[in-house]
């Protein structure tokens, strides 16, 4: 789910996540921890508002935290105890800006406890933000949850657990594709097209992988010397090979 899809299902909602206590509806990090669990893919952090700043304990795993002003979409932005009293308060960016200038959707902000979009203009209430791991250094990564699941089944045909998606979340795209090869799946489809691949070969006339590029002029040429369930199986794979560009072009954008 991305970010934007997750603001959709939720807005207008006064939120409680499961364990989240009764009376605790429409707090801040209830939305907090939807966004962290639905969009990242990671469990819930227990606390308060200012505990992801003073005690964000294992959120560091995949989070930094960002003083210098800037604000990024996707970055939970923490406020002092100037708002919201001893509790602070917590929201999740919609758009890029700064600590000064920023979109951020929020819950329980002017005692509105519904999910909903607030414009943010002084910097003087906020801590920081905390940022996924990777964000600052560039776009090519899996920024969330949903990201992973499209590269993970673009790469295998396959759809992820919750645990292999999870496990590329916040991955440059080079990293992850390293990550997807470890993955029994990706084992077991590569030991397939081992099993098969000297059938090709043979069908193709190469007695050593290297002579790839004649065998890719003699299919530019039009297939000549293949059987017809051969061609189709290639023509069947340069399919799923541009469906997968394609997917990850979209991901990686």
């Amino acid at each position: 789910m991305t970010l934007d899809e997750c603001y959709a299902a939720n807005q207008g909602k006064a939120l409680l996540i499961p364990g989240g206590g009764a009376g605790n509806e429409g707090q801040c990090v209830q939305w907090a921890d939807t966004v962290l669990h639905d969009v990242y893919g990671f469990d819930y952090h227990w606390g308060n508002a200012i505990d992801w700043w003073n005690n964000p304990g294992e959120l560091l795993n995949h989070f930094d935290q960002i003083t210098d002003g800037s604000i990024k979409k996707g970055d939970f932005v923490i406020f002092n105890t100037q708002v919201g009293s001893v509790y602070g308060h917590i929201d999740v960016a919609m758009q890029d800006g700064t600590t000064g200038n920023f979109l951020g959707a929020d819950s329980n902000w002017g005692g509105n406890k519904t999910v909903h979009m607030v414009q943010h203009s002084n910097a003087g209430y906020v801590l920081g933000s905390l940022r996924l791991k990777g964000e600052s250094q560039g776009e090519n990564m899996i920024q969330d949850k949903g990201s992973a699941q499209i590269v993970y089944e673009a790469t295998t045909h396959s759809v992820p657990s919750d645990e292999a998606a999870n496990s590329i979340v916040g991955l440059e795209y080079r990293d992850t594709l390293a990550k997807i090869q470890t993955d029994s799946v990706w084992k077991y489809q590569d030991g397939i097209l081992n099993v098969h691949m000297p059938a090709v070969l043979a069908q193709l006339n190469i007695s050593d992988p290297a002579q790839a590029a004649s065998a890719i002029s003699k299919l530019q040429a039009g297939g000549s010397g293949l059987d017809a369930s051969t061609k189709a199986e290639i023509d069947n794979t340069n399919s799923m090979v541009q469906w997968i560009k394609d997917k990850l072009t979209s991901v990686f954008k």
